[in-house]
């Protein structure tokens, strides 16, 4: 690798990606759009440490009187809450923190 292909724009076809062979096993869930963040019901999503399931519901996003589901998109275990019940959050916004169980490729 060169130095100027370093410094290339990320838009140049031809530039080196820098730090590409990284695998990395933690995922954040989106919030799905943007509104209030409601996380479940104690019986469907508890605490930290917790094991989600691909498609298990962890809350909702609430905005003009809809309700927009979030689900985990992973199979994974809670790292962390990264928005609080309440909070305000934009759409992409990440709402939780998960390490993967599944090893990477």
């Amino acid at each position: 690798m060169f130095h100027e292909d370093v410094f290339r724009s990320p838009h140049d076809p031809d530039a080196i990606a820098v730090g590409e062979g990284l695998c990395v096993s933690e995922r954040m869930i989106p919030s799905p759009s943007s509104g209030t963040f409601e996380p479940g019901p104690p019986y469907a999503f508890t605490a930290e440490g917790e094991l989600l399931y691909e498609g298990q519901a962890v809350g909702t996003v609430h905005h003009s009187g809809a309700a927009h589901p979030v689900h985990s998109p992973f199979t994974g275990f809670v790292m962390g809450h990264l928005a609080r019940p309440g909070e305000k959050v934009r759409s992409g916004q990440p709402l939780l923190w998960l390490r993967l169980c599944e090893p990477l490729d």
